[in-house]
């Protein structure tokens, strides 16, 4: 009896790591006269045996002219649920409107190619934590990217 009482007061102490998050990609799904539609594709890795909960994702988007950084749009997720030790996809839709699509539409005419960054955080909850992960990536896009 005393064995069995003992078991169950013993806990097993787990350490926590802080999960990853990536940008997979960033596809344009649609080029109109009002705005330039793109999907953010983002990977969670949460390497925890427990799920958590993605309480909210949000990140800028800019397209890299002459070494400055020209701002494009915002894009934002709440509430997604996050697998526990494994990789968890998230596109998040982001619209940019007409003006700055079209001036980053004319310097991929001028350069054949336009370079688009995303940075933002993603901001996880694992219930006995909270983690803030910064992220970012680079892409160039072009013509040929348009048409896929």
């Amino acid at each position: 009896m005393a064995a069995i009482i003992v078991s169950g007061c013993i806990e097993e102490r787990v350490e926590l790591q802080k999960p990853t998050v990536t940008v997979r990609d960033v596809d344009v799904v649609n080029v109109t006269q009002e705005v330039l539609n793109l999907d953010v594709h983002v990977i969670v890795d949460n390497p925890n045996p427990v799920g958590a909960n993605l309480t909210r994702i949000d990140f800028d988007i800019y397209y890299l002219q002459d070494s400055e950084s020209n701002f494009l749009g915002h894009g934002e997720k709440y509430d997604v649920e996050i697998r526990s030790e494994g990789q968890t996809p998230v596109t998040v839709p982001v619209a940019v409107n007409n003006t700055q699509a079209i001036q980053a539409v004319s310097e991929m005419a001028r350069e054949g190619a336009v370079t688009i960054r995303v940075n933002g955080s993603a901001f996880l909850d694992l219930e006995v934590t909270q983690f803030e992960i910064p992220f970012e990536i680079t892409r160039e896009i072009t013509p040929e990217t348009l048409r896929q």
